[in-house]
């Protein structure tokens, strides 16, 4: 073999494995892009209208987001999706809201909010403008397994 043979050989090695080193960098690239493309995005929203506030989520994000706990939290203890004891209202009566709630809404394991979609959570009448000191946990997860959590408190 000619030393212009062996030039031309190393030359070849080294553009199969640029090439490679290329198509394995792309498809790492599309893969990232195929989650980014449908990556959920909850977010709480809290809005007073004419006397009434409200607690909203929202999916502001590209895919649908599976629910996989949905967590109401205060002081005395938690209220989840996954023990089936999910309520607002035994919160909303310690603080002697009970008959100003107009609108209470959660979700349970498996529940899926598509992109684009908001929920109105829990509308109460304003009695007094301090903070109800009730937190809302949502776990959820993309179709590609990927864990999220988004929380408020209000």
């Amino acid at each position: 073999m000619t030393s212009s043979e062996k030039i031309q050989s190393a030359i070849a090695i080294f553009v199969a494995f640029l090439a490679l080193f290329i198509s394995v960098w792309q498809g790492c690239e599309q893969r990232n892009h195929n989650r980014l493309s449908v990556k959920p995005l909850l977010t709480f929203d809290k809005v007073t209208i004419d006397k009434q506030r409200e607690i909203k989520l929202s999916n502001s994000g590209l895919g649908p987001a599976i629910i996989e706990d949905f967590i109401i939290r205060d002081s005395s203890g938690d209220y989840s999706s996954s023990n089936k004891n999910l309520s607002f209202m035994p919160l909303m009566n310690a603080r002697g809201l009970i008959d100003s709630v107009s609108w209470n809404y959660y979700f349970y394991t498996g529940d899926v909010i598509r992109a684009g979609e908001d929920f109105t959570i829990l509308r109460w009448k304003i009695k007094n403008s301090e903070n109800l000191n009730i937190k809302i946990e949502v776990k959820y997860k993309s179709i590609y397994n990927e864990p999220f959590v988004v929380v408020t408190e209000f």
